[in-house]
């Protein structure tokens, strides 16, 4: 067998992605190389994903501040209460915004169950749903009587944004690799009760090391194609075909390694 010191990174991805009949090959590589592997395939996804969504959508307003003070409507959040020149709705990659100074407060009814990360602002108040905290957080501007904020302030804090875009980006990565692996102990659970109704019992561990190969040829194409913007990726029929696949795969590997030996 191929020394596992010689298995760079590269050819990890490259086993994993084109060579499911090879697994074999990664089922002794060192574990802290393992752990790399995942860690960069979690900042692959956050780069193709996220960060992706980001730039685009940076790009297609002409740069943040052009955004700001010039595609963003006039808004003036005074006295405890946001005046805004005319409602929005948009999405910035997986997160949903809107505001509507119209609207005399926002709450869990607003939210929309196709989103995972919602924003929304009201007259008297704001509500963000985030998938990374898992929960809801409520802000009313009634504490907020004695700050005045606007569209030319906000432009003068971009800086401040930048910073908190990047700790944002830092807890969805954490978010994306613990994500990861939840999904690979799933697939290791299903593959080694297989296993086992085949008497061919083998180690968890190294069943949940080959799942997380396994996964990476789904977790790939899913991530490209919620960034594309196409919808099937968000659906449960994906994220069943991603199981059944990263499934397959793993067995491909087994039945493979059982065969030679």
């Amino acid at each position: 067998m191929q020394s596992t010191e010689k298995i760079s990174i590269w050819e990890q991805f490259y086993i994993a992605c084109t060579k499911p009949r090879q697994y074999k090959k990664l089922l002794n590589v060192k574990k802290w190389k393992v752990a790399i592997f995942t860690l960069l395939i979690g900042l692959v996804i956050t780069l193709l994903g996220p960060v992706m969504d980001l730039a685009g959508f940076a790009v297609s307003v002409g740069g943040p501040r052009n955004f700001v003070m010039n595609r963003l409507p006039a808004f003036e959040l005074k006295d405890g209460q946001l005046k805004l020149e005319r409602a929005i709705d948009f999405n910035l990659g997986a997160l949903h915004i809107s505001a509507d100074s119209n609207k005399k407060s926002i709450g869990a009814d607003d939210f929309d169950d196709k989103y995972s990360d919602e924003v929304h602002f009201s007259k008297n108040n704001m509500v963000i749903k985030t998938s990374v905290m898992g929960q809801t957080i409520t802000k009313n501007f009634s504490t907020m009587k004695n700050v005045t904020f606007t569209n030319q302030d906000m432009a003068n804090l971009l800086p401040l944004v930048y910073f908190l875009i990047f700790v944002s980006l830092l807890f969805v990565y954490a978010g994306i690799v613990l994500q990861y692996l939840f999904y690979c102990l799933l697939i290791s659970w299903l593959v080694s009760l297989n296993m086992k109704t085949r008497n061919q019992p083998m180690a968890f561990g190294k069943i949940f090391q080959m799942s997380i190969y396994a996964r990476v040829p789904c977790e790939l194409i899913g991530t490209i194609g919620l960034t594309a913007g196409i919808s099937f990726f968000t659906g449960i029929i994906w994220i069943m075909i991603g199981y059944l696949v990263s499934y397959q795969l793993m067995m491909m590997g087994l039945v493979e390694k059982k065969a030679k030996e």
